[in-house]
């Protein structure tokens, strides 16, 4: 009889698994079958929002599952983790059912947008303390989880550098993209057609570069761990993908990553001497990019997003960016417990009370700006806690370069609403409950 029950166990956690491959491959290519759906059916609402209800209908029931069933419901109360996302939940709704502007819709977006990762997070953790029994199943899945990932993410890399370097400029105009509707056919740095942006199947260039970093660094470690050329061309057309993105910020998101990843190696394997001329070496690389892009107009547009007719170097999106990070931080500062879900951010778009949409270009100022400082500090609480978690099991396959991969992402909501791309968050999110630890570790378990 315990068999049949293992069995039943094992056999209902590989399918879910493989439903959660399934899912990360579709939320890779959702925007390009909106765009083609919605503008073939013109239903653009239901198209976009279907698989934030089917990920709403499954965390709900699964949800009260774990609560009610009392080995799972024991591991979720030790989990500190799952303690700051509960409270950053509640939060959220209490600040939701307390605005009075939801007649404009911006509340229920921002409800999605803000909570959707977190309840596919919560839901993958139940999944794994119901089905997996022990830490040598979720390796197996991280491996299984890790490689679908990393294809998938190649191939939709590969449709990007084809779409930039060789397809028209109206190519995407075949599948419904119209910039009024649907997506934009055409991105390109700073409105110059000459140097045009892969975003491939995601909504624009910026979201493009974010989603391929977690990959790229797991192919990093696969191809390291495996040396398969396949691996290798896998990882280079993920980082050119990225890099024809034109997005500053993916690519400091990924630079940041790589040093995280590499540094133990390194430090293994260089003197302090030779350390500090790497050091040398890089900082003076960078200082000659920087001053070829006061020099040459291609770098400058690479570099600073600036066409040689603007006046200074930092006119147009980097001084855009700029401003509307102050403005969000003396939003934040004026309104401390934050002005209501969905009152900044992509979903303040939806808000037609006043019609003013608030973009600070940071995700961290977002989520200030809508549940107020102490919001803030839980969602950074709960990423915090979720990473330290990952590291304990640093000797695991994969965990090493998921945690570098999913800092560089944390790096990117910095200069970008990263965490409200449905793609880039349902994917970390989603692989950060696969790769914390099956149980908690303790105070003492050396989790620093």
């Amino acid at each position: 009889m315990r068999c049949v029950t293992r069995l039943r166990k094992a056999s209902a956690l590989y399918v879910s698994i493989l439903l959660l491959v399934i899912f990360f491959a579709y939320i890779s290519i959702h925007p390009f079958i909106a765009a083609l759906v919605g503008s073939s059916t013109g239903n653009f609402a239901l198209i976009k929002i279907w698989k934030d209800i089917v990920v709403g209908l499954i965390a709900i029931p699964t949800i009260t599952y774990g609560l009610v069933k009392g080995d799972i419901r024991k591991k979720l109360l030790e989990d500190r983790l799952m303690w700051f996302t509960a409270l950053y939940t509640f939060l959220t709704f209490i600040v939701f059912i307390v605005n009075q502007s939801y007649e404009n819709k911006s509340g229920f977006a921002g409800l999605v947008f803000n909570l959707r990762f977190i309840a596919l997070f919560f839901t993958v953790r139940i999944l794994l303390y119901g089905f997996a029994k022990s830490d040598e199943k979720t390796v197996y899945v991280r491996s299984f989880l890790s490689k679908w990932v990393i294809i998938t993410a190649t191939l939709v890399a590969l449709l990007g550098v084809v779409q930039t370097l060789i397809l028209p400029s109206n190519f995407m105009t075949n599948f419904g993209y119209n910039g009024v509707t649907t997506i934009n056919p055409v991105s390109t740095v700073d409105d110059n057609a000459s140097m045009r942006r892969a975003f491939s199947t995601l909504n624009d260039a910026n979201e493009f570069g974010a989603y391929l970093i977690i990959p790229i660094m797991l192919g990093i470690e696969k191809l390291m761990r495996t040396k398969k050329w396949y691996y290798v061309a896998g990882v280079a057309t993920m980082i050119l993908g990225l890099y024809l993105s034109h997005s500053r910020a993916a690519i400091l998101g990924l630079v940041v990553s790589s040093v995280i990843f590499a540094a133990p190696y390194i430090s293994r394997r260089l003197s302090r001497q030779r350390a500090v001329l790497v050091g040398v070496g890089l900082v003076s690389i960078i200082a000659v990019i920087l001053i070829a892009a006061t020099m040459y107009p291609p770098v400058r547009l690479a570099v600073f997003h600036s066409s040689p007719k603007d006046g200074s170097l930092i006119q147009g999106s980097t001084f855009d960016h700029y401003n509307a990070t102050k403005d969000g931080i003396k939003d934040v500062i004026n309104h401390p417990f934050g002005r209501g879900v969905g009152e900044a951010g992509p979903a303040s778009f939806y808000h037609t009370a006043d019609g003013k949409s608030r973009i600070a270009e940071n995700y961290y100022i977002q989520i200030a700006q809508e549940v107020g400082f102490i919001g803030l500090i839980l969602f950074i609480a709960t990423v915090v806690a979720g990473l330290r978690q990952v590291l304990s099991t640093k000797d695991v396959v994969y965990s090493k370069s998921f945690f570098a991969g999913f800092i560089g992402v944390s790096i990117v909501a910095l200069f970008l609403h990263t965490w409200t791309s449905d793609a880039v968050a349902y994917i970390a999110w989603g692989l950060l409950g696969i790769f914390m630890p099956y149980v908690a570790p303790s105070k003492d378990n050396g989790n620093n």
